[in-house]
């Protein structure tokens, strides 16, 4: 038995294919199977059922893939641990960002982080929460930069910063002042589409329950905070923005933004990950370089912060000084 083998039937239980787990493993497929056959004889058990197709792992299977999953993940570990040694951290670093956080933070920090390590490979995906906490789950990123908290015993969470939302619109009937959440319009609300976690933390801000439409002749959901936004200047009504969001827009845009009055609904963004030992320092820099960048635009709310549980979510309000 060796690590090899272990990893061999890790990338098999993930992709449930041979040729697929061999491509991924960068050996042929007649080394893989060669490799796990011989573990199987080794333990004297069937790890994988391959009379099913896909194929799937036996019941004494799924014990040894725990097994392999525990020594992998030690000696990875043990290498990160040596690697904590050295002050220039190195390699490949793996990270989902939710697209309501990416369109905004990744150009206030992103620039930054590599010039001031530029042996880290940054690999950056797109991705919604619930893709982010799976691939965390299955190994395939090293970290996440979703809304938190989740609903997720797993995750270890980076507090990175907080910001406001703000109510975005060129609505006649709003004062200058501050505005109260209850006096939305929900048929003049425009929503990103489902999926979006953005979109469940406005839709329980609202405790929306439908009502007529601002255009009943239309069913869209928007995929960007940028259509969104070019959705209200084109056909009126509004839309909440979180803050970060809204440091792009130009001089006439900012006259349609309007704070919320208090308690003032914001969320917090953290850099989140699954394996606390892996990656440590990478994380560990990178939640200081997003903290930092997003602190410089004035725009963290740190100012007697208070936890508002809705819905399964946690939504933070802030009361302003």
């Amino acid at each position: 038995m060796n690590f090899q083998q272990l990893e061999y039937i890790i990338a098999l239980d993930r992709h449930r294919n041979f040729v697929r787990a061999s491509e991924a493993s960068f050996v042929t497929q007649p080394t893989l199977s060669a490799m796990v056959l011989k573990l199987e004889e080794e333990l004297g058990v069937r790890i994988f059922d391959r009379s099913k197709q896909p194929i799937v792992p036996t019941s004494e299977g799924v014990m040894v893939l725990n097994y392999a999953r525990d020594i992998i993940d030690k000696a990875s570990e043990l290498k990160e641990s040596l690697l904590r040694f050295n002050d220039d951290p190195v390699g490949d670093f793996r990270i989902g960002v939710i697209p309501t956080v990416a369109s905004s933070l990744l150009p206030v920090f992103l620039s930054g982080f590599l010039k001031s390590y530029p042996s880290i490979n940054l690999i950056v995906s797109e991705l919604t929460t619930a893709t982010i906490i799976d691939k965390l789950g299955r190994d395939e990123l090293d970290a996440g930069i979703i809304a938190t908290p989740v609903e997720s015993v797993k995750l270890t969470e980076y507090p990175v910063y907080r910001e406001e939302f703000m109510l975005y619109g060129r609505e006649a009937g709003f004062s200058e002042g501050l505005v109260s959440i209850d006096d939305i319009d929900l048929s003049r609300l425009w929503l990103l589409e489902e999926g979006h976690c953005l979109r469940m933390q406005v839709v329980n801000l609202c405790d929306m329950r439908g009502g007529n439409k601002l255009h009943p002749n239309l069913q869209y959901q928007a995929g960007s905070l940028e259509s969104l936004r070019r959705l209200v200047d084109s056909n009126g009504g509004y839309t909440v923005l979180p803050a970060l969001s809204t440091i792009d827009l130009t001089d006439n845009q900012r006259k349609n933004l309007r704070r919320f009055e208090p308690p003032v609904p914001a969320r917090q963004i953290s850099v989140v990950s699954m394996r606390t030992w892996k990656c440590r320092r990478h994380i560990e820099l990178m939640a200081a370089a997003i903290s930092g960048a997003v602190g410089s635009l004035g725009l963290s709310t740190n100012s007697n912060l208070e936890v508002v549980p809705v819905s399964g979510l946690k939504m933070d309000t802030f009361k302003r000084t």
